[in-house]
């Protein structure tokens, strides 16, 4: 595979065949001789801007292999690994446990690494999931690592402490013109429906139930098994 000029093969093979180079592949074959010499042209290095001599290699060369030591003078921040004060016997780091949880009605199981609960799946125990879940209880956990979410107390855009946010809610409750009104998602547990009702009678407030994705065919069935729509 060869370009034709006037030049000879430069074997011993006694072929007679005037070649320039060598092709690759079809598209190459078709190049313009002129084009193919400035493949690899006398001319400097279009990015060295430098000759390709042995000599300017071995400088380069050198220059990259020297440049790498320097990596490590470069401070980097410190990162201290702190041991437990009082370890638990059943964390292992490392290893996963897993724990039984219920997100809505959904009996889930939660995988946690060191105390961080990083996955959620179906409890295959469950007489009424039997291990499956929903798209909101695999993404559940995703709120725990929500880089956006408030990390203390807020009164007026400002952090306070939470004793301060207290007394700022007890205060306002207290002095409020008007309806007061509990909105929650819905809830089915005993103790904080208790809870809800306790603050509905010391402030006269009303409690509202609201979900983003409707539970209404929870609430018929409720209805219908045991006459009452639990909120």
């Amino acid at each position: 595979m060869s370009i034709n000029e006037n030049k000879d093969c430069g074997t011993s093979c006694g072929c007679g065949t005037q070649v320039n180079g060598y092709w690759q592949d079809v598209e190459q074959k078709v190049l313009d001789p002129k084009v193919l010499k400035q493949e690899f042209s006398d001319n400097e290095f279009d990015s060295f801007s430098v000759q390709k001599t042995r000599r300017n290699f071995l400088k380069i060369m050198g220059f990259s292999v020297s440049a790498l030591p320097l990596t490590g003078c470069i401070k980097i921040p410190v990162r201290k690994a702190l041991p437990y004060l009082n370890k638990q016997d059943n964390v292992i780091p490392g290893v996963a446990n897993w724990y039984a949880s219920t997100h809505g009605m959904t009996p889930v199981l939660v995988k946690t690494r060191e105390g961080r609960p990083i996955k959620v799946e179906g409890n295959e125990k469950s007489s009424t999931t039997f291990g499956g879940t929903n798209s909101q209880d695999q993404a559940s956990v995703l709120s725990l690592y929500d880089s956006n979410r408030l990390r203390s107390a807020m009164i007026d855009g400002k952090e306070v402490e939470w004793a301060d946010f207290d007394k700022a809610l007890i205060n306002a409750l207290e002095n409020t013109e008007g309806e007061t009104v509990v909105i929650t998602p819905s809830l089915y547990s005993p103790s904080a429906l208790d809870v809800i009702s306790k603050f509905k009678s010391k402030y006269s407030a009303s409690h509202v139930p609201f979900d983003a994705v409707s539970n209404s065919a929870v609430a018929k069935a409720n209805l219908i098994t045991h006459g009452t729509m639990t909120n």
